[in-house]
C-alpha cells in the first residue's frame, strides 16, 4: 500500500521545499498569479504549534506569498 503522505514528505525533501529553521517544516508550492505562489505546509505529528509559525514567517520574508495553508498529515 502506498503511503501518499510519506511521498509528498520524499518529494518535498528532494526539491529541498523545507523551510530552514530549529524544525524544518516540508511544504508545497505552485504558481498562483503574476503577484507570486501558493504555499501548502505539511504539518507532520512531531510539530509544534510555533513550528509551523516560524515556518509560516519564513516562507512570507523570503517568498512572494499569495496564499498559505497548512495541512495536517496522518502518520
Amino acid at each position: 500500500m502506498i503511503n501518499h503522505s510519506q511521498a509528498r514528505l520524499d518529494k518535498a525533501r528532494h526539491y529541498q521545499d523545507v523551510t530552514r529553521g530549529l524544525t524544518p517544516v516540508c511544504y508545497e508550492w505552485g504558481l498562483q498569479n503574476v503577484d507570486g505562489a501558493w504555499y501548502r505546509l505539511l504539518r507532520e505529528p512531531h510539530h509544534t504549534d510555533q513550528d509551523i509559525a516560524r515556518a509560516k514567517s519564513y516562507l512570507r520574508n523570503s517568498q512572494d506569498v499569495v496564499s498559505l495553508t497548512v495541512e495536517h498529515l496522518n502518520p
